[in-house]
């Protein structure tokens, strides 16, 4: 009997195994807070993803958690780096956010069940922290708590303010 309960990966054990990692099992996260505000139509052409922290980290550095960003102008690469919250266009984009979109994007079985709900009552886009990966009919504002249903009320979704943004953001290329 186990007398003081834990959590493991035993992916960790891996660290075990080769010695030039071994001081890499205690590495440092460097938690994004910066924000960058761009306007799409001063790029050519811009990428943005989410930097996780990895199973395996082998670099000298430090890793960082948050939207990576890319622009591109003239086929150079003019941004290349991390933030804790991109501003594009002047919607807001923040870490939580993508994180949990790009997840849901790779989820079978919410294809066609992320999308972008505004409470009814305050406008406010409603994102779905706690039951991200739960589709669901009722919904509750995080601004003032009014209980919502989703589109037609029959049809159980998840909703991230992402979804509404990017769709925004390809519609005006």
């Amino acid at each position: 009997m186990i007398k003081n309960p834990l959590i493991s990966n035993p992916i960790t054990d891996i660290y075990s195994k080769f010695s030039f990692l071994k001081n890499k099992y205690n590495r440092k996260f460097i938690v994004r807070d910066d924000s960058l505000k761009l306007n799409m139509s001063d790029y050519q052409a811009v990428s943005i993803w989410v930097s996780n922290p990895a199973i395996l980290w082998t670099a000298d550095r430090a890793e960082e958690e948050g939207i990576h960003v890319h622009c591109y102008n003239n086929d150079k690469k003019v941004i290349d780096d991390t933030y804790g919250k991109l501003i594009i266009n002047g919607d807001t984009i923040d870490y939580e956010m993508a994180k949990i979109y790009f997840a849901q994007c790779n989820l079978k079985y919410l294809d066609n069940r992320v999308v972008s709900l505004f409470c009814p009552h305050c406008n406010k886009p409603h994102f779905d922290i706690e039951k991200a990966y739960t589709p669901h009919i009722e919904h509750i504002c995080d601004y003032c708590h009014t209980t919502f249903k989703s589109r037609n009320g029959i049809k159980k979704v998840v909703s991230n303010p992402l979804k509404s943004i990017l769709t925004s953001l390809k519609n005006n290329l």
